[in-house]
């Protein structure tokens, strides 16, 4: 479903680019999306069960405590929210927003060679 989910987004998004090609400059964002909603809906339905059953709550000693839906929730929750935003975000989207909005304007703005090992370094 989250592989679905991806290749949907991913099709949506070259029929739109053909409708209006004015969209063209958001075409980077879009794969970071899939990823985004692809790691979303694989780690929900990897926790189903959780969600389902609950999870052990246990004190600071190791003692069971009981079974919490509530905790369940706030865990799968905070997992879908690292795996949706912070790691797309961090590792994919703002290396390669950087890279493209900071880096390329600034290495072809010069006709200076100087910069070539530079643009291979960031390229790296």
């Amino acid at each position: 479903a989250s592989s679905a989910a991806a290749c949907g987004i991913g099709s949506g998004a070259i029929l739109l680019y053909r409708k209006f090609p004015k969209l063209r400059g958001v075409a980077t964002v879009v794969p970071h999306l899939a990823l985004s909603c692809a790691g979303a809906i694989s780690t929900y339905m990897n926790n189903q069960a959780d969600l389902e059953e609950g999870v052990v709550v246990a004190d600071a000693y190791g003692r069971i405590c009981g079974v919490s839906h509530e905790a369940a929730r706030i865990g799968v929750y905070r997992a879908m929210w690292i795996q949706a935003v912070v790691i797309p975000g961090c590792a994919l989207l703002a290396p390669m927003a950087f890279t493209r909005y900071v880096i390329f304007p600034r290495l072809t703005a010069s006709n200076n060679f100087v910069q070539l090992p530079i643009a291979i370094s960031a390229a790296v």
